[in-house]
């Protein structure tokens, strides 16, 4: 009797799901933290497809990573396949990224998850390029960075602040309707909100140099946008000291509200439900800001919210 070797399965023409089914059949006790990723594969045609949020590719190198005690010549081939697949769909993620010109900006978390997806998945593949992953790294932080507005939005914003002038408000829902229908017409991106909170931040001079004065030095963005949204709302007394702003409420129930709304914008409540682009990132631990609430025992027993920075 001839002496041949085992007739190795060509896995090349094969979908994920067949791969699955592959692998279950080679892999009698399949590693329960390997188990997730196997299933997740076998709703799978192709490392393209999407299992509910995840990328598929992702799916596929998660599988790999705890797969260790998948052996044996099938075994072998079938991991030389998925391989071969991640390493031809990250490619084309890393180059993607790599150089600036012509990018599109990272403007949401989701994507970023994306693209981060992609280069784990590029770096789990057989000898990856550091100097790719380098690139790559330093070509989504640049995304990451220069995510903005388009020019024609700047400019409805820059017309806007020039027939506004010291009445211009520092937030996007505070905008006049005809304002955010015109952005939203040039485009309507996920992040518009949070854009045009922080451009306004950066270019309502009169803002900037309102709270400056009065401090004596730069007022964080996160607490110029509540003291100057106060401020356009309805008139309240503010007391500036050095590295604090106090504002001044004639009923208990309009102070709690502030008080609430200011720890929620400066990441005091962890239980807040402010907007994450009005929050400052800092961990409670760290955090640079106060908030306090007093009354004054003199009639009218007004109420104060500091803030303090």
């Amino acid at each position: 009797m001839d002496d041949q070797s085992p007739t190795i399965t060509d896995y090349r023409s094969l979908s994920i799901s067949d791969i699955a089914d592959a692998i279950r059949k080679h892999w009698k006790s399949v590693n329960f933290a390997a188990r997730p990723y196997l299933d997740a594969m076998q709703s799978m045609d192709s490392i393209k497809d999407n299992y509910g949020s995840d990328p598929g590719y992702m799916i596929v190198s998660y599988f790999l990573g705890n797969a260790t005690q998948f052996k044996g010549p099938e075994a072998k081939a079938i991991k030389a396949e998925l391989n071969r697949r991640l390493k031809s769909k990250s490619a084309k993620i890393v180059s993607a990224n790599q150089g600036d010109q012509g990018m599109l900006k990272i403007a949401s978390p989701d994507e970023l998850a994306t693209e981060l997806h992609g280069l784990l998945a590029y770096a789990n593949t057989p000898n990856p390029s550091r100097a790719k992953i380098a690139e790559t790294l330093t070509s989504l932080a640049t995304r990451v960075r220069t995510a903005k507005l388009m020019g024609r939005q700047e400019k409805i914003l820059k017309d806007y602040l020039a027939s506004a002038g010291s009445k211009a408000v520092m937030e996007y829902e505070d905008l006049p309707s005809s304002v955010k229908d015109a952005l939203t017409r040039v485009k309507d991106q996920e992040t518009l909100d949070s854009d045009v909170n922080r451009w306004l931040m950066d270019n309502n001079i009169a803002a900037r140099k309102w709270g400056s004065d009065r401090v004596g030095s730069t007022v964080p963005s996160a607490v110029m946008r509540l003291i100057w949204a106060i401020k356009q709302k309805s008139p309240r007394r503010l007391v500036w000291g050095p590295s604090q702003v106090g504002v001044q409420f004639p009923n208990e129930s309009s102070a709690n509200n502030f008080e609430d709304r200011a720890k929620g914008a400066l990441g005091l409540d962890d239980d807040s439900d402010a907007e994450d682009d009005v929050r400052d990132p800092f961990p409670n631990n760290d955090n640079p800001y106060m908030v306090v609430g007093t009354q004054d025992p003199k009639p009218p027993h007004n109420y104060t919210i500091t803030i303090s920075w």
